[in-house]
Order: C-alpha cells, then sequence, then structure tokens
C-alpha cells in the first residue's frame, strides 16, 4: 500500500490541488459532534450538504494508491474563523475544527510530506508553486 501525503506549504503539484468542483459530502458523527463541542463555539451551522472546493482552500492531500483518498481544506465562515474540514474523495466529511484566521501553523512537521524533487541538489521551485 502506497500512501503518499502532499501539504501546499512543502509540495503541492497542481494537478492533484485541482478543485473537483462543487462535491455533496455527508457528515460522520464524529464531525458533528467535533463542530457542536468546539473551542470556539457550535460550529454546526456551517456544515453544508454540499462544498464549492473552488471557495475553499485545499491545504492537504493524500494519495492512495495512486488516487485521492483525502482532502484537508479550509472554509472561511467569519472574518476571524476558518472551518477545517477532512474530506474523503467520496464526499465523507471524516473530522472538522475551528481555527483562527491568524494562525500561522508553526508547528507543521514538513517531514511527514511528500518533498520538492531536487535535480543537483537544487529544488524546481516551478514545480511547487500552484497554477495562478
Amino acid at each position: 500500500m502506497t500512501v503518499k501525503l502532499y501539504h501546499k506549504d512543502v509540495y503541492a503539484p497542481a494537478i492533484m490541488f485541482r478543485s473537483p468542483g462543487v462535491v455533496r459530502v455527508r457528515y460522520s458523527r464524529h464531525a458533528e459532534q467535533a463542530a457542536l463541542d468546539d473551542r470556539y463555539g457550535d460550529l454546526t451551522g456551517y456544515l453544508t450538504p454540499f462544498i464549492d472546493f473552488d471557495e475553499v482552500e485545499i491545504v492537504e492531500v493524500e494519495l492512495f494508491e495512486g488516487q485521492i483518498a483525502k482532502r484537508v481544506i479550509r472554509h472561511q465562515v467569519t472574518k476571524e474563523l476558518v472551518l477545517v474540514l477532512v474530506v474523503s474523495s467520496d464526499g465523507f466529511v471524516r473530522t472538522v475544527w475551528g481555527n483562527l484566521t491568524t494562525d500561522r501553523h508553526a508547528t507543521l512537521d514538513r517531514r511527514k510530506f511528500v518533498q520538492p524533487p531536487r535535480t543537483n541538489g537544487i529544488v524546481h521551485k516551478a514545480l511547487v508553486k500552484l497554477d495562478a
């Protein structure tokens, strides 16, 4: 079993971070409970039956056997708050949590993710940038 994890701040091939468009989603009991008990308050009002991936930030993509298995997305719900969702490729939302827009993710462990390709010790930054 081959699992590869990509993060937008480490290495983000554009084809994997491309939006799948509007997706019908289903929430796990865990996701619903997590939204209800979030440290920033009750977030259940932000759990919609559809997610427009063109309107969210895809932060992380997991590949399993060469196919996208899940995406972690950030959806801004207020000026100060984003809703983070872990969404399987079939639209099943595993979990959610709130995060402040000011959070700069200083704890990101870059070693967990696929690294940009190197040639002669030089990272090819053109491969790292997302298409505009």
